[in-house]
């Protein structure tokens, strides 16, 4: 069996994570309709999901999607709220919070996107507590 080169390794790697992209987008686009149609709960099944995907992405390329998975938990969090599960919500943004925290201590070059993700994390999450 032949093995492949670094350059086709990383060609498909590219290509995966132009794939996964592409189906995070199209769990968000379902989950929009779902909303504007009503279907929170429906709506809350596609942002979970395009969140979990997002944060398998951020492990395997962070630069892709730190301020996607970011928006993911942000309408995840509001759909919960709005579904009425508010206790969800905040451990959701808490643990989207120390995550962020996590990712500014170890990638200085990258502290002021990380900052602005925080920032509406912690807004989000006192809107809830208020």
């Amino acid at each position: 069996m032949m093995q492949e080169s670094g350059f086709h390794l990383q060609v498909r790697h590219q290509q995966y994570l132009c794939r996964t992209q592409k189906f995070i987008c199209n769990q968000l686009s379902h989950a929009y309709q779902y909303r504007q149609g009503g279907s929170v709960f429906a709506a809350v099944v596609c942002y979970q999901t395009a969140y979990d995907h997002s944060r398998l992405l951020s492990r395997l390329a962070p630069e892709y999607s730190l301020l996607q998975t970011t928006s993911c938990a942000l309408m995840l969090g509001h759909c919960y709220h709005q579904h009425g599960l508010t206790e969800q919500a905040i451990e959701l943004y808490r643990q989207l919070a120390r995550h962020l925290t996590y990712q500014r201590n170890h990638q200085a070059r990258r502290r002021r996107l990380i900052q602005r993700c925080q920032s509406s994390v912690a807004q989000a999450l006192h809107e809830l507590m208020e």
